[in-house]
């Protein structure tokens, strides 16, 4: 089975499964099943929506790397994670501090 049939599989699974649940909470609660569903689906775009902040590091790798990529064509990704690295050590705090409150 092909990851996209797996998920799209794995799909139905959980919106039957949430479906049993929310039908069940609208008997026992008395409450309309499409108000839950819309309910539901309001958390679920909340979640969507909020992403985890980006790290100062991956921020300044973000627009190291491809300078770095220009400068030595030749670096494998690897050696350009390690000098990337490298440079991140070598800021000073107030330096990391930026790249920190960058979004």
């Amino acid at each position: 089975m092909s990851k996209s049939a797996f998920s799209k599989e794995l799909q139905k699974v959980v919106n039957k499964t949430i479906d049993a649940y929310i039908q069940a909470l609208s008997e026992k609660y008395q409450l309309e099943s499409e108000e839950l569903h819309s309910i539901w689906n309001e958390v679920q775009g909340s979640k969507k929506q909020s992403k985890p902040r980006k790290s100062g590091y991956i921020n300044f790798c973000k627009v190291e790397r491809p300078k770095l990529k220009k400068k030595s064509p030749e670096m494998s990704f690897g050696d350009q994670g390690k000098k990337l690295g490298e440079m991140w050590k070598s800021l000073s705090e107030s330096d990391k501090k930026k790249w920190n409150e960058m979004q």
